[in-house]
């Protein structure tokens, strides 16, 4: 799965990004997902469920590939992120309903 980190997810970004950046007080890497600017809805619709998967396949890799980095370059133990949602704008009712606008 470490090959996946190297793929070209930018079609993906456009529609949902996010960032790993940063460390917590103990070491463990931040997530940082804007998750209410997400149009999951969209992309489902557009026939991309597959590409969808393989992007939420790429997203925890980062962030694993983080988690391990920080093992090494902290000196810590660290088998553990934090994830921060920003659900900002985010509808379930659009998301979930095909035949919403």
């Amino acid at each position: 799965m470490d090959e996946i980190v190297n793929e070209d997810m930018s079609d993906m970004r456009k529609w949902c990004n996010f960032q790993v950046q940063g460390q917590d007080n103990e070491g463990r890497p931040l997530l940082l997902w804007p998750f209410g600017n997400c149009d999951i809805r969209r992309i489902v619709l557009a026939g991309k469920q597959d590409r969808l998967n393989r992007y939420l396949q790429y997203l925890i890799e980062t962030v694993g590939v983080a988690v391990r980095k920080s093992k090494t370059d902290s000196g810590k133990q660290v088998a553990q992120a934090v994830g921060i949602m920003d659900l900002n704008g985010f509808s379930l009712r659009q998301q979930a309903c095909l035949a919403c606008e």
